[in-house]
């Protein structure tokens, strides 16, 4: 059976509903003593899981992906974690 642990659904509606993000973020924030209003950069977010659970744990967060999905539209966060997506030499802020 292949592995499609990478193949990632890049769409709110297909998002596995798991708290698996906010566990982990609570436990690198403890483990290395991340404090609050600290600034991440989560090159490659993705669907925004991880930049979201950083977000709510109270670092201001910056999410830079290539998916197309995330060009047209950015629905994590509420609008709360700075989007930019680049393709090739030109970029757009979300």
């Amino acid at each position: 059976m292949p592995n499609n642990y990478v193949n990632t659904i890049y769409n709110i509606k297909d998002r596995p509903l798991t708290s698996y993000p906010d566990q982990l973020i609570q436990y690198l924030v403890s483990r290395y003593h991340i404090k609050k209003k600290s600034i991440l950069l989560d090159s490659g977010a993705g669907r925004g899981d991880f930049s979201e659970a950083f977000f709510n744990a109270g670092m201001s967060t910056w999410a830079v992906d290539g998916s197309e999905y995330k060009n047209k539209k950015n629905t994590r966060g509420g609008g709360k974690v700075y989007w930019e997506c680049r393709f090739g030499n030109s970029s757009a802020a979300i």
